[in-house]
C-alpha cells in the first residue's frame, strides 16, 4: 500500500506516515522541497567582524571554520557531517582536527 504525504520535512513526513501505518516496517521519503529551509548552525552568526586592514581576512575565515570544526566533534559530529557543513574535505577536517582538536 502506498500513501503520499505532504510535509514541510522529512522528520514530518516520516512521524506522519508512520501515524497513518502505525505497522509499516519502513518508510521511504522520495523528495524533498524546492525551498529548503536553512540550515543553522549556533557557532554561526551575523554580527561583523573587525579585520585589520593589513590582515588576511581568509585568515580569520579559516580559523573560525576550525574553532567551528573542533566544537561540532566534541558535539560527536562525524569528519564527514563536518566537512559538509564547513564546504571542505575530509581530509581537512581530520588534520584540523589532529592538529587543534
Amino acid at each position: 500500500m502506498t500513501t503520499e504525504v505532504v510535509a514541510k520535512s522529512g522528520i514530518e513526513a516520516i512521524d506522519t506516515a508512520k501515524s497513518l501505518h502505525p505497522g509499516a516496517r519502513t518508510v521511504h521519503v522520495l523528495g524533498i522541497s524546492d525551498n529548503p529551509p536553512p540550515v543553522e548552525h549556533p557557532f554561526f552568526d551575523d554580527a561583523p567582524v573587525a579585520v585589520a586592514a593589513d590582515e588576511d581576512p581568509s585568515t580569520y575565515v579559516k580559523q573560525r571554520q576550525i574553532d567551528i570544526c573542533v566544537q561540532m566533534r566534541k558535539e560527536g559530529k562525524t569528519h564527514r557531517a563536518i566537512a559538509g557543513y564547513l564546504g571542505v574535505g575530509k581530509t581537512t577536517v581530520s588534520n584540523w582536527l589532529k592538529q587543534y582538536g
